[in-house]
């Protein structure tokens, strides 16, 4: 079966489900970004960061993995920070399949029990004045009801 009729197959089969449920069905449009979160969201314990031209590395184990020549993305012109992908083949190296390119902040949100945003030190530094503006808004308001340690403003 060709991927395109196997697609149109599973869009029916979701369509019927979601008439049976009374779900209403409703289009991303041409914002892509919906379902590229959405494939995130179930494939983020396959997620590979970049390490050179085509070639990845498993975010979770450190193995190194290959864009397939089959890949949309292999012949695009850029290769994208972040990827998930659906499964590996190995033959002459270990080939991703069916993969897609993904921001790191939603690997953070879908996974956060395997990833989390590192905050550089430029990046401290930068939000100091901010914190310190706080700081002092805070310090001029009045505090009230402070009983046990918990103190609402």
């Amino acid at each position: 079966m060709t991927g395109l009729k196997k697609a149109k197959e599973v869009r029916t089969q979701l369509l019927d489900i979601m008439q049976q449920q009374k779900i209403p069905i409703t289009s991303s449009g041409s914002d892509w970004d919906i379902v590229r979160k959405a494939i995130c969201s179930a494939y983020f314990h396959n997620a590979a960061k970049l390490k050179g031209i085509g070639e990845y590395n498993n975010c979770r184990s450190g193995m190194p993995c290959f864009l397939h020549p089959s890949s949309a993305l292999y012949g695009l012109g850029y290769t994208p920070d972040y990827i998930v992908y659906h499964e590996l083949v190995y033959t002459s190296k270990e080939y991703m399949q069916c993969v897609t390119a993904v921001d790191p902040e939603w690997l953070a949100e879908m996974g956060p029990m395997f990833f989390s945003i590192k905050v550089s030190l430029q990046a401290l530094l930068a939000l100091k004045p901010c914190i310190a503006d706080l700081q002092e808004f805070s310090d001029a308001l009045p505090l009230q009801n402070c009983a046990e340690g918990s103190c609402f403003i």
